[in-house]
Order: C-alpha cells, then structure tokens, then sequence
C-alpha cells in the first residue's frame, strides 16, 4: 500500500491523478513543497489566517433565540426521519440533542479550525446517531484533526476507542482513553477481546475505497459502519480525493469502463471496479443502508457530500 505522510494520504489502487496539470496547481505544488521544507528546517507551522476565517462554520451563526427556534423545528422533522429509516426508536428529546450539539460546535471545541473535516451538518447527523445506540467498541479510520475523536468522546469517553490514521501531524484534540494506531486499519488485526464485542461502531473517513473497507468491517462483524463522503460517479469531481468507490457508486451498478473527471485543474483517471455485485448485495442488505439528506438549507452550511449509516438489521 503506498501512502504519502506529508501529505496525509493513501495512494488509491482504483484510480490517479494523471498528467497534464494545470499551470496554476503545479505552482501551487511547488509552493507546498516549498513551505513544507521551511516548516520542516525551522519545525514551524505556517498557518494562512485567511483560510482559518472564511469557510468554518464555527464562524457565522443564528444568533436570535425565534430563528434558532424555527432552525430546530425543521431539523427535528429531518432527524427523526434519519433515525426512523434506519429502524432506530431512540428514547431522545431531538431538539434537546440539536440543542446539546450546537453547544459542542460552537462552545469549547478545541478543533477551532476543521477546514478539510466534518462541518456542522455532518457533525449534527453523527451526534443525532451517537445519542442513538450502545457501542461497546468504536473503531475511528481516518482522524485528521480529531473533531469527529471530541465527537464521539462526548457520549463513549469510557468506551474502548482505538483511532487509526497514516499521520497524526495534524491533531488538534487527542482523547485519553483511546489507543492511537500510526498506520493503516488493513494492517491492524483485533485481539480475541475486542473480536468478542457484538456492538462494533466502524467510522471510516479514510479515504479509502469503502467497498473495501465495508468489507473489512463486514467480516469483523461490525454492527454500526459509517461513511463519510458517500457520494456518487455523476459526483466524483466535488472530492479531492474520493473514497472510490463509495457504497453509493457499488450500488449504482455503473458499466463505464475507464472514465477520468476534474477536480482543481487535476485530471483524474479511474476503472470501473469489477466486482461480484450479487455478492455485495447479499452483504450489504444485511444492513440498514441510509444516506445523510441535505440540510444547507435549513442550517445555512455549505453542502458537502452525503455520509452513510448502517446498522446491522
């Protein structure tokens, strides 16, 4: 598996980034290398300030007490509906959770800045869930900042946590009861107790190809799995570096052959994935499948792209 640390990502064996690039991002390129060598000589961090102010969502809120009100109306209708579909009866107060989450996001959160993470919708949809079951082991690929870890140690702080990731350079929040794995979740192999827990939670926002790692999940008996960036072939230009292919793409059943999209002035090249989808079905319909429906609307976030559920029926 080839990955690169500096960059924070796992080289994908379902598609590449192919030549030409654009002028602009082999400049761009050339900066980042640039900047990576001045922060590695003099072991700083060079932050821009203007990306740390213009796209976070901690930055713009509903301030008023009547259009927050109007705010949680609509969303209770759209979470209880997420939760229905995935055959959950929670015994919660949903505008109670929207309530308890947005004072998470936008209070003490250490994650100030989760530029390339999870944003509020996301984040509200997970928090909605976590308040929703009893995992008794929570397996995290993919941690980034660690706003998702802050997440999750706010209902299972004293669950069994083990946090993959190939770099861990860039954390910001570090839960203290979780075991942190420098490396690939492929590589790693569950001990004869953790193999024995039934309510295994896989959170997988990696990267990675997920009908690979939902197969992964699948054959270690997992009982909650969730997806971020789920999204579909007609899509696959909005993700810098998409999870090809997505639970969504696999269920689209596409015969396209080899296809090549565009994302930021690079050109990107991929094979349709050849795999046994009567298989996958058989696999994948033991679970209750369910993609995020979205809110920018209601909450006035930016769209990204959808995160999937599933819950072993």
């Amino acid at each position: 598996m080839k990955i690169s640390k500096e960059d924070h990502v796992t080289f994908n064996k379902y598609w590449n980034y192919v030549l030409p690039i654009e002028r602009k991002n082999l400049i761009f390129n050339i900066l980042r290398k640039i900047k990576h060598s001045i922060e590695n000589f003099f072991n700083i961090k060079i932050i821009i300030k203007k990306n740390f102010e213009e796209g976070n969502d901690r930055n713009s809120l509903v301030i008023s007490k009547n259009l927050n009100k109007l705010k949680i109306i609509q969303l209770e209708t759209i979470l209880k509906k997420f939760l229905k579909d995935l055959h959950i009866k929670p015994n919660i107060n949903i505008k109670k959770i929207i309530t308890q989450h947005d004072k998470i996001f936008f209070g003490n959160c250490p994650v100030k800045d989760n530029s390339g993470g999870i944003g509020y919708n996301g984040s509200l949809f997970l928090y909605s869930f976590f308040n929703s079951i009893k995992p008794d082991l929570i397996i995290e690929s993919g941690v980034w900042k660690g706003y998702t870890s802050y997440l999750i140690d706010q209902n299972f702080r004293k669950n069994f946590q083990i946090k993959f990731d190939i770099n861990f350079s860039k954390l910001m929040y570090k839960s203290k009861t979780a075991k942190y794995i420098e490396r690939d979740i492929s590589f790693f192999k569950l001990n004869k107790k953790e193999l024995n827990c039934k309510n295994k939670l896989f959170f997988f926002d990696d990267h990675i190809s997920q009908y690979d790692r939902f197969l992964l999940a699948d054959k270690l008996d997992a009982k909650y799995i969730i997806f971020d960036d789920d999204i579909s072939h007609s899509s696959i230009h909005s993700d810098g570096w998409p999870s090809y292919p997505t639970i969504k793409m696999c269920l689209e059943k596409l015969d396209s052959g080899i296809f090549k999209w565009k994302t930021l002035g690079k050109v990107a090249k991929g094979k349709q994935m050849k795999f046994n989808f009567a298989k996958f079905l058989k696999k994948i319909n033991k679970y209750h499948y369910v993609r995020t429906q979205n809110i920018s609307d209601i909450t006035g976030y930016y769209r990204q792209p959808c995160m999937s559920f599933l819950i072993k029926k």
